[in-house]
């Protein structure tokens, strides 16, 4: 039946394939259609239903080679001129890789010209050589770059490109597949996943695609890996090992003879893109390339951002981004992080694109509260004496949704009244029991109660460094920004209800992956020399096995360090 191949899945699977015990009736990826003569001549005479197709790189080589047998059969058979033209059969580009020596049997398959939805897994490590139909270009990545380029050319209606493993080693490589984008007026969704040799001088590939790339896309989401050339020795052919970029292979001719000399550029900006996904792309973007890309997409809604080079003025930077993008609402960055500084540039951009308040502590807010998949957070480094700081009062106005957070730090602003600056009345720790507290220090011990009930919803957090700045809400008085000499109030004591004292330790029962607890959390300030001792340790060794005490008991690494220095 001719819609059986509206969507067609033509990937070769070399256990399903060739393991005798496999049951046909298990669920799974089905066999590749080229696996057997009559699948395949029932596709040759249905590729005008196909909408949908999906490859992997045995299955691209060999079904190039059945056009290119389609072809030579239709050239030989006396079919006139004219009617050639009627039937529209395209010519071979002169840049594409010749036909494969003849190893296996190859059979007529006309071009499939009506694709819109293509996918392409390029995986050189999958045992290819075993595959029936196995043909030796599939060893050169060169000749399968050029098969792909031609795939796209036939294919003008392309809505949703997905290609996974495609290797561009020089600047052909990267004006061929230029060349065979810019065309695709239909485009909706590319995603890409492309190798790039260390050794290879080269243009820009990220701002290169970008600009290829046709007005009508609304998403596009790039990954380059930088790969060694070294390791595919065994996969690739000897004479594509030893070649250097920009040399030619036996079967290339020069860049003139084949039209590749310019890369291809579109003309105007992407109006449509909405998502633009670069975070997880080793190469190195430039900070003019990446604003130059960004004044492109005026209506730009999600942006993975890209490894920046040498930011020289972040403040410039940012206030471009925004002005560029100001729909921007989702802001992400790769899995990895390089630079810190990177971490404080996503802040400041988040802080720009805050509607309702321009605030740091409103951008902090955003990423604890709406970040689900957020596994780390840093808003202060070491050394820096003003990072940024989320105010109390925004750290506990909505719940926090970062749950699979790992390593956290954080800075926190608390105003400085009732329970930093006393102005006259003795400290609360210090006052003869059973203490009585006034309703200020009460509201304010509430606040910061469901501020570490926040923190005891990050279960799986390892390292957690937090740290107190206590300011005037008047700003009549400085800031206390000795971080190491501050203290949440009541943070790391159990607490006393023979006493009154208060102590909030409970809420942070469930940290027990927890390894390093740091910033202004030492046992040595005044308010912990009196409210955490012994019963605060032994908790913590209970309920914090991994946790290191290096740092919450100065000179102290064991937990018998611990005991021995309070019981001193």
């Amino acid at each position: 039946m001719p819609a059986h191949y509206y969507s067609v899945l033509a990937t070769y699977d070399q256990n399903r394939n060739h393991d005798p015990d496999f049951d046909d009736s298990e669920p799974g990826p089905v066999h590749s259609i080229f696996r057997s003569a009559a699948s395949t001549l029932a596709l040759s005479n249905n590729v005008h239903h196909i909408r949908e197709l999906v490859f992997k790189l045995n299955d691209i080589v060999y079904y190039t080679n059945c056009v290119f047998a389609f072809q030579d059969f239709a050239s030989q058979a006396a079919i006139g001129q004219q009617q050639r033209q009627e039937q529209h059969f395209p010519s071979r580009p002169l840049w594409i890789a010749p036909p494969d020596p003849l190893s296996c049997c190859v059979l007529p398959i006309p071009p499939v010209t009506f694709l819109t939805k293509l996918e392409i897994d390029i995986a050189y490590f999958d045992g290819f050589v075993s595959c029936p139909y196995y043909l030796p270009s599939s060893k050169d990545p060169r000749a399968t770059a050029t098969h792909i380029c031609w795939i796209l050319r036939l294919n003008p209606h392309l809505t949703d490109i997905v290609i996974s493993g495609l290797s561009l080693k020089d600047d052909r490589d990267v004006r061929l597949f230029s060349m065979s984008m810019v065309d695709l007026d239909r485009l909706q969704k590319l995603s890409l996943l492309m190798l790039t040799w260390k050794e290879m001088t080269r243009v820009r590939l990220a701002p290169t695609i970008f600009y290829c790339c046709p007005p009508s896309l609304p998403s596009l989401r790039l990954e380059i890996r930088e790969e060694d050339m070294s390791g595919y020795a065994f996969e690739f052919t000897d004479e594509c090992c030893l070649q250097e970029p920009g040399e030619l292979l036996s079967w290339e001719k020069e860049d003139e003879e084949w039209g590749l000399t310019t890369i291809a550029r579109r003309q105007g900006p992407l109006q449509h893109l909405t998502t633009l996904d670069l975070k997880e792309s080793e190469e190195i973007v430039p900070e003019a390339d990446i604003l130059s890309m960004l004044r492109h997409c005026p209506n730009l809604c999600e942006l993975g951002m890209p490894n920046i080079d040498e930011t020289k003025d972040a403040d410039r930077l940012t206030a471009a981004i925004a002005e560029s993008c100001p729909a921007l609402n989702e802001l992400t960055y790769r899995s990895y992080c390089k630079d810190d500084a990177d971490g404080v540039l996503m802040l400041r951009i988040m802080d720009l694109l805050s509607h309702s308040r321009s605030s740091a502590s409103t951008a902090i807010q955003v990423l604890l509260v709406e970040c689900r998949g957020l596994e780390v957070l840093k808003t202060r480094w070491p050394g820096e004496r003003h990072g940024l700081c989320i105010e109390l009062e925004d750290a506990i106005e909505f719940p926090w949704e970062c749950t699979r957070i790992r390593d956290l730090n954080l800075a926190i602003g608390i105003p400085d009244e009732p329970l930093h600056r006393h102005l006259g009345v003795e400290p609360y720790y210090n006052r003869p029991v059973p203490i009585t507290l006034s309703a200020a220090e009460r509201e304010q011990f509430e606040k910061l109660e469901a501020l570490y009930g926040q923190i005891g919803t990050l279960t799986q957090v390892e390292g957690l460094c937090l740290e107190v700045t206590f300011y005037d809400p008047e700003g009549l008085r400085p800031l206390s920004k000795l971080m190491r000499f501050n203290t949440f109030p009541g943070m790391l004591s159990i607490g006393d209800e023979n006493t009154g004292r208060p102590g909030y330790l409970h809420h942070l029962v469930g940290l027990t992956k927890l390894r390093k607890l740091s910033g202004s959390v030492s046992a040595a300030t005044d308010e912990a020399k009196v409210t955490v001792g012994l019963k605060e340790a032994e908790w913590m060794q209970e309920h914090w096995p991994l946790l290191k005490f290096d740092f919450i008991f100065p000179h102290c690494r064991t937990f018998q360090d611990v005991t021995r220095w309070l019981k001193d």
